[in-house]
């Protein structure tokens, strides 16, 4: 009776035994089938999946050139300053509305802000579909406004929103001025491909020593820059002329200490300055009262064979004879340097003539060498 009340416990136990390697292996296959469906799913994912970057360019001032253009870059329209004005791409002009400061931030995203507006780079509302605007934003902390940027090879970058890892994207590959900036899906086309031109601040020295000097101009060596009908008010253009030796053609060229020369019109005691302030391609140039602005700071910097470049310090943007032209009275403007003699000029320095004692003191008749009968003369005595 006891043998078999310890046989049916045995049993009992083993059963139970049983179960439970039953119910182990069962729960292990369910657990490997769930790793394996969760492996499964994240390479899937990971095709399109781009973590936060390290930091992959070096922070400063950029234009942002389009892959599809070179001569074309990231732009604000209309210049505009206020939030949701909207992005797109337009031809280089040197304007601030195409100059962007790339900040890395902790997280491992950059924020790329808009100099002229200090607005940041925004995805309109935070959506995540494709063909989603970009436009600019008042800085909030948001993942609309924080970008990977991630070497795309041959000098060019992606810039990918941290929103749904979405790619900023000229779109339909278009090249026009004012097509549309947008993020899309990946698709490794150059309309999601881009270049980082830093702007480098030009750092000049004491180049020429200070004096004055006549600016003669590299596209005609008859030709020097000229005050126009020699006016001595702010605002009097500055032009090319034929050499004539004029006050209007004379300048007085200081250094101030800081890498930056003045230069002023002798005959007005007006400075060469950028019209405005302003900084974009072909802005004029004038003569205007000193006021220490940066728009009549230069940096002279050689140019080989006895010319020199006259750089504003606004924007590195280059005097220039406009359009490279010859005639009296062409325009003198700023632009991007161009490697042309437009923006080359040699600077003849006026020395003071050094008088002797040529004659003895005495009373003498000044006769002219036109005629030797004629002799200064007091009209009416």
């Amino acid at each position: 009776m006891e043998i078999k009340k310890n046989s049916s416990k045995m049993s009992n136990k083993m059963l139970k035994l049983k179960r439970r390697v039953v119910f182990l292996k069962r729960n292990i296959s369910c657990i490997l089938i769930f790793l394996i469906l969760i492996i499964t799913i994240q390479i899937f994912l990971g095709k399109n999946t781009v973590y936060a970057s390290n930091n992959t360019i070096e922070d400063g001032i950029y234009e942002i050139e389009i892959g599809l253009d070179s001569n074309k870059a990231l732009d604000v329209i209309d210049a505009s300053k206020t939030s949701g004005a909207n992005v797109q791409i337009f031809k280089k002009n040197n304007a601030y509305c195409q100059k962007i400061k790339v900040e890395y931030q902790k997280d491992g995203y950059y924020i790329l802000t808009f100099i002229h507006s200090n607005k940041v780079l925004d995805v309109a509302n935070g959506k995540t579909a494709d063909h989603t605007n970009v436009w600019q934003c008042r800085e909030n902390g948001t993942d609309a406004q924080k970008w990977i940027i991630q070497d795309a090879g041959d000098g060019y970058y992606n810039i990918i929103s941290k929103l749904q890892n979405k790619y900023l994207t000229v779109a339909n590959g278009g090249t026009s001025n004012c097509t549309n900036i947008e993020i899309n899906e990946a698709d490794g086309s150059k309309s999601q491909k881009f270049k980082f031109n830093k702007i480098e601040k030009i750092k000049g020295t004491q180049i020429i020593e200070d004096g004055t000097y006549e600016i003669e101009t590299g596209v005609d060596s008859n030709k020097a820059l000229d005050v126009i009908n020699a006016v001595t008010y702010s605002g009097g253009n500055v032009q090319i002329y034929t050499k004539n030796k004029a006050l209007c053609q004379r300048v007085n060229i200081a250094y101030q200490g800081d890498g930056y020369y003045t230069i002023e019109f002798v005959h007005s005691k007006k400075l060469l300055d950028v019209s405005n302030g302003k900084i974009e391609n072909h802005t004029n140039v004038w003569q205007c009262n000193p006021n220490g602005a940066d728009a009549q700071k230069w940096v002279i910097q050689d140019a080989a064979n006895g010319y020199f470049n006259i750089i504003s310090k606004l924007s590195n943007t280059y005097l220039t004879v406009a359009s490279g032209e010859t005639a009296n009275c062409t325009n003198i403007e700023i632009n991007s340097k161009q490697n042309n003699n437009s923006q080359k000029f040699k600077l003849n320095k006026i020395e003071k003539t050094k008088g002797t004692k040529t004659i003895e003191e005495g009373t003498y008749e000044i006769e002219v060498g036109v005629d030797s009968n004629k002799a200064l003369d007091v009209i009416d005595a």
